[in-house]
């Protein structure tokens, strides 16, 4: 693996586990994201966090990488639809998320980069 490859999987895995880990340090923050259709917001928090470590984390084992790369792909898509949600809200205005997600510009930023992240995964999808 090339270093510039090696950088590319290691942002991606960190960021991944990080974000998912942050699920369950402030779960608030997140079922705040979900659209009010969707039931049990705390349980799709924390199966999202689950989700996020374990495919964060597998991407480092050889042998499961193209695997968990897409089932970071499979996530980002499945979860896009309450980004798309919280662009479509003009931002959320919530005291448990961080104020910059009241802001619209933010919300729709963000619709990109979930774009970018898959595309970012697609790059250890083959070995």
């Amino acid at each position: 693996m090339t270093p510039v490859r090696w950088v590319l999987l290691t942002g991606l895995a960190v960021f991944m586990t990080g974000a998912g880990a942050y699920h369950f340090v402030n779960p608030d923050a997140y079922e705040a994201l979900i659209p009010p259709i969707l039931p049990a917001k705390r349980f799709l928090v924390y199966i999202s966090g689950v989700m996020e470590i374990g495919f964060g984390l597998a991407l480092f084992v050889p042998a499961w990488r193209p695997r968990a790369a897409i089932g970071v792909i499979v996530t980002l898509i499945v979860i896009f639809p309450a980004n798309i949600w919280m662009a479509l809200q003009g931002g959320i205005d919530d005291p448990r998320v961080p104020a910059s997600f009241a802001n619209p510009i933010v919300a729709w930023a963000r619709l990109p980069f979930q774009g970018l992240f898959i595309w970012w995964a697609t790059l250890f999808v083959r070995r």
